[in-house]
Formats: C-alpha cells, structure tokens, sequence
C-alpha cells in the first residue's frame, strides 16, 4: 500500500473520503472508474461518498522531479474534467468536491465544475 498504488489507498478509505491525486506514476482514473464500474466496488461506493478530494497538478507551466506541470491547458482541463465526472458518481447526495488548484487554472476549473455538478453547488 505505498505511494505507487492509490487504488489500495482509496479503497480502504471508505465512504468518508476518496483522494484522488493526479500526477505522473500515480493518476488515479482507473482507480476511480473501478470504484463507479466494478459490482463488487460500486455496490459499497456508488453514491456514498461524501466528500471527494482532488490534488491536481497546478499546471504552472514547470518541470518537476517526480512529475509534469506543464501541459497544455486543454489536455490538462480534459484530464480533471473525466475525474471529477468519475467522482460525480461517486458522491452521495449531500457530498461534496474539494479540488487543490491555484490561480493558473482556477477560472477554468470553476467552469468545469460549474457544468458538471451545476452552478447552485458552489460553497464559495
């Protein structure tokens, strides 16, 4: 259960939390797709999560060490936009999406989740 395996990580979590982390040798798609597809998962994870964590890449335009920040803006709303429709089936009705991004990308994101989970569920 180590850093390289998000999906055992997310699984014993519960229905309390799912992170979701988003960065080279990591990305969490697959696992968050097994969660909503698989019977033996969504059976205990469809529709009971209640809140959802993203820690996306900034996308600052940078190079790091373990991962890459710099990919081009549509590749980079893409990505984040087919997790959160993954977490969307995921979340419970009274759940709720907490996303780590800075100013680069915050207007966009916004938008995307403005259009996945509707205006009115904005907090702030």
């Amino acid at each position: 259960m180590g850093i390289g395996s998000p999906f055992k990580f997310i699984v014993h979590i519960s229905y309390v939390v799912i992170i979701a982390i988003v960065y080279n040798g990591g990305d969490a798609l697959n696992a968050l797709h097994s969660l909503a597809e698989l019977p033996e998962f969504a059976r205990e994870y469809l529709g009971k999560v209640k809140l959802a964590y993203l820690d996306p890449p900034f996308n600052t335009q940078q190079s790091f060490l373990h991962y890459d920040d710099a990919l081009e803006h549509s590749v980079w709303l893409t990505m984040l936009r087919d997790r959160l429709l993954q977490v969307k089936a995921l979340l419970s009705d009274d759940g709720s999406v907490w996303v780590h991004c800075d100013d680069s990308e915050m207007a966009y994101l916004k938008v995307a989740m403005d259009e996945i989970f509707g205006r009115k569920a904005n907090t702030g």
